[in-house]
């Protein structure tokens, strides 16, 4: 795991603790529970100036390539929801269309089309430390 996590990764953890609260009332089970990214994504940003197409792309690039550095470092377990063959296990088509993998625009991170996050154990244990201060 990194050393530090940036504002955004902190604030992507406090937001999955908080839509798991609200599916999940047993804290035993709430690494299980599994978040859509679009629930995940109007969390974090509260759509009241109605932000133009342009500011939501660049929020959701972000908040990929945020989540492919917490997967990277053990934090969230992404969950892709794809037709698969029953016979070779191939991927044949993602859910609702779309690119496997989305391309990083020259940050050097390719981001994940992943649909769901489900927290990890350290991810969990790092969000109540978020929490908690």
């Amino acid at each position: 795991m990194s050393s530090r996590t940036s504002p955004l990764e902190r604030r992507i953890l406090a937001a999955m603790v908080s839509l798991i609260r609200d599916r999940e009332t047993d804290p035993e089970f709430m690494d299980a529970v599994d978040i859509p990214l679009k629930a995940l994504y109007e969390r974090l940003y509260v759509p009241g100036d109605r932000p133009h197409e342009a500011e939501r792309r660049n929020q959701r690039q972000a908040q990929r390539r945020a989540l492919a550095r917490m997967h990277a470092d053990g934090l969230v377990w992404p969950l892709a929801l794809a037709w698969v063959s029953v016979t070779d296990e191939q991927v044949i088509r993602w859910q609702g269309g779309g690119r496997r993998k989305r391309d990083g625009h020259g940050h050097g991170v390719d981001t994940p089309n992943w649909r769901m996050l489900s927290l990890t154990q350290e991810g969990l244990a790092l969000a109540f430390l978020i929490e908690a201060s």
